[in-house]
């Protein structure tokens, strides 16, 4: 008597595990998509840190020699953009005559506004500035995606 050894799987058993593979995947990804929300929230978060302290590092410096409360850097959020520029702009928008630029993935919304500048004088203090009739202003922030959010309650302050 011959026997039949059967090396494999069944395409039955393929098509069952497949359709579970399918069933689990399924269910992850809502939860993938607030993971990748979560984290693009913590990377604009920090290159919004990062761009407060190339800030006043550029303030400090005082290229132009500016003295008092004029302004000796400026960073601006605009159009999903941080950037830092060492004198006040003439628009409030990131363009070639910054000194530093970062592209965020999450919106960074300054004082309630998604358009918005912070002034350093030369002791890399806060001050006032007006660009294109906005008034640059020290305060919260908030950096949101999706339904992610930080932080949660918008008591942070930009220092």
């Amino acid at each position: 008597m011959v026997k039949s050894v059967s090396d494999g799987f069944t395409l039955i058993e393929m098509l069952v595990v497949v359709a579970i593979m399918a069933f689990l995947a399924l269910i992850a990804a809502p939860f993938t998509t607030a993971w990748v929300d979560a984290a693009r929230v913590r990377q604009s978060t920090h290159r919004l840190v990062e761009a407060m302290a190339h800030a006043k590092s550029v303030a400090l410096r005082n290229g132009n020699s500016v003295s008092g409360d004029a302004p000796s850097s400026v960073l601006v959020a605009a159009d999903a953009k941080l950037c830092v520029y060492d004198r006040v702009p003439s628009k409030l928008a990131c363009n070639g005559d910054a000194v530093w630029i970062a592209e965020t993935s999450a919106n960074v919304v300054l004082n309630g506004q998604s358009v918005q500048c912070v002034a350093l004088n030369n002791l890399a203090l806060q001050v006032t500035a007006v660009i294109n009739s906005v008034t640059c202003g020290a305060g919260s922030y908030v950096v949101s995606r999706g339904n992610e959010k930080y932080p949660s309650d918008g008591s942070n302050a930009l220092n």
